[in-house]
């Protein structure tokens, strides 16, 4: 032994001197032993020829890789002074098990966890570092003596430590590569969303606009603006939730004939038979929108591909407020006034339950942020029949039952996390 530590000194300082090459020396300790004996010749000639280089590497390495220690294949931890107690242990010193790996030599041999391990081959195990160093000088099929307290009994019998279990491999092929890869999906997604809707049938909205003097609403669609974000709760399985509103103000002049001369209104009054011609400004404000839980399932067809299927639960409403006023207000002719009708409002409602299947697309930009299309079909179901008088909550005689009923289609930005 003295013979191979003097050698390898003798190595190390050649090594900041030399860097001609590479001495590979295989085997246990008696053939590394033969091995370096035999290396003495050529290191002595490589000492005489060094030149300008600087280092020589030696390695020396097992026939079969690093040396492989014993395993029991125990979990455990330090004994606490309150666990002791707790298990009725007289002693001051020994390491806790917790539990056992399945199929290991401490699992066979029946360990379990709250035992304690005392002493191994009469080494006590003080705590669970002095167990790791007594563990480590034993080998795979030694078989030793084991000292435990076990059910407030100290019990004694010999183990044969077993082999530490390879890891696991799994070989995946290109294609499963490419699966695992389309398989993660995003965390958290959404944005502001466009949506062009279409309605089934606006002629109920446009009876009503005409008959108070107003333009219709356009057949082909409206823009309505929106907002959606989703959450992936697993397997790309998708809860969120979406809002979409649209609002249009119109406003047109309208002359009224009134009963009597409105105060303070006399350049606008004409006068014609003992009644009054006065002249108002007619407003009307129309807003629609939807706000729903959404329900979606994604399918990575690959990382910038993201087809989607899902459906939105929740309620939408539409509503018409009209006002008319003549912008002339006397606090002493305030009934005269609503008398005339020259100074007026009301405001229309009618709410719905919807359903809205839906179909969308992600196409990916760069890794956050991409362009999402969707299409839907909007079905409103209204509890009540026609439309309701908000104010007073009145049911509006021969209203009609007009749906919401209607496509939506919307492209955007669409972010992802």
């Amino acid at each position: 032994m003295k013979k191979i530590l003097t050698l390898l000194v003798v190595l190390a300082i050649v090594g900041l001197m030399s860097g001609q090459g590479t001495i590979v020396v295989e085997g246990n300790m008696d053939e590394i032993e033969e091995a370096l004996e035999a290396a003495v010749v050529d290191i002595e000639a490589r000492i005489d020829s060094i030149g300008d280089s600087k280092t020589i590497t030696v390695t020396m390495d097992g026939t079969e890789g690093s040396a492989k220690r014993a395993y029991l294949g125990v979990y455990y931890e330090d004994l606490s002074l309150k666990k002791a107690r707790e298990l009725y242990y007289p002693n001051n010193f020994g390491v806790l098990i917790t539990g056992t790996g399945a199929g290991s030599a401490a699992h066979q041999f029946g360990l379990a966890a709250d035992d304690i391990l005392m002493e191994i081959d009469g080494k006590k195990c003080i705590d669970k570092d002095k167990f790791v160093k007594i563990i480590s000088a034993y080998m795979p099929d030694q078989t030793v003596k084991f000292k435990i307290f076990s059910n407030e009994v100290e019990r004694e019998f010999d183990l044969t430590f077993g082999h530490r279990p390879e890891p696991k491999k799994k070989t995946l092929t290109k294609k499963q590569l490419m699966k695992k890869k389309r398989t993660s999906y995003p965390a958290v997604e959404g944005m502001y969303t466009p949506i062009w809707y279409v309605m089934d049938d606006v002629d109920d909205l446009n009876s009503v606009f005409t008959q108070m003097g107003f333009k219709d609403l356009d057949e082909n669609g409206t823009l309505y603006n929106g907002f959606a974000i989703r959450a992936n709760i697993g397997k790309g399985v998708y809860i969120g939730g979406t809002f979409a509103g649209y609002s249009l103000t119109r406003k047109v002049k309208h002359d009224i004939e009134t009963n009597s001369i409105i105060p303070n209104n006399d350049e606008a009054n004409e006068l014609k038979g003992g009644k009054a011609t006065v002249n108002t400004v007619r407003r009307m404000n129309f807003e629609s929108g939807w706000g729903a839980v959404t329900i979606d399932k994604k399918f990575m067809l690959a990382k910038w591909l993201q087809p989607s299927l899902g459906v939105a639960l929740g309620g939408g409403s539409q509503q018409i407020e009209f006002t008319q006023t003549d912008g002339g207000y006397d606090w002493d002719q305030l009934n005269t006034e609503f008398d005339d009708g020259s100074n007026n409002a009301m405001t229309m409602t009618r709410n719905y339950f919807i359903v809205q299947p839906k179909a969308d697309i992600y196409i990916k930009i760069i890794s956050w942020l991409g362009i999402r299309i969707e299409g839907s079909y909007m079905l409103g179901y209204s509890a009540t029949k026609g439309w309701t008088e908000t104010s007073g909550d009145y049911l509006i005689d021969n209203s009609p039952d007009t749906t919401m009923n209607g496509y939506a289609i919307s492209a955007g930005p669409w972010i992802q996390f």
